[in-house]
């Protein structure tokens, strides 16, 4: 998918080829130059913003690095969330390092719902999608819609969440 900004601007969105079970990822990319903004992925606990450069396109935020597959470029993380007298813990990601674990006791997921919607607004491209907070036993928590933008400048990308409605 191609289009244009109120500027003019055009971007390109790639998507890579979906796992089973994973949304896959997304990436924005500025029509003109072939330069990556940034993207939006997702696994079965959560979903996270990735890749972040520097204006002299030096990588500061990764999908996740070989070693630590748990830390996933930009992600929300809240541990305890409490909702009906229930409790779930959205920071951790399984695997449990022992039988005491304080820390990964409870681990919900953010279940992402299908592919996230991508439009080419006024100032750039809009990901936004529907995730349901389950906790330990699928039972849901919360629901959350979220949106990120990503918008090219001349010497960066500026993005990140917008308010939540």
């Amino acid at each position: 998918m191609q289009s244009r900004d109120r500027f003019g601007r055009t971007y390109r969105i790639l998507q890579n080829s979906p796992g089973p079970g994973n949304p896959s990822a997304h990436l924005v990319c500025d029509g003109r130059t072939g330069r990556v903004l940034g993207g939006v992925g997702a696994n079965f606990y959560r979903p996270w913003v990735f890749p972040l450069y520097t204006p002299a396109g030096l990588t500061v935020i990764q999908e996740f690095p070989y070693d630590h597959p748990f830390h996933n470029g930009i992600f929300v993380g809240q541990h305890p969330v409490n909702a009906g007298g229930r409790t779930g813990n959205f920071w951790a990601m399984p695997l449990r390092r022992s039988f005491d674990d304080a820390i990964q006791t409870k681990v919900g997921r953010m279940d992402v719902q299908g592919q996230p919607a991508a439009d080419v607004g006024e100032e750039g491209v809009c990901f936004t999608f529907r995730s349901i907070w389950r906790d330990e036993d699928e039972q849901p928590l919360l629901d959350e819609t979220r949106t990120i933008e990503f918008r090219a400048t001349a010497d960066a990308t500026e993005g990140g969440p917008l308010p939540l409605r």
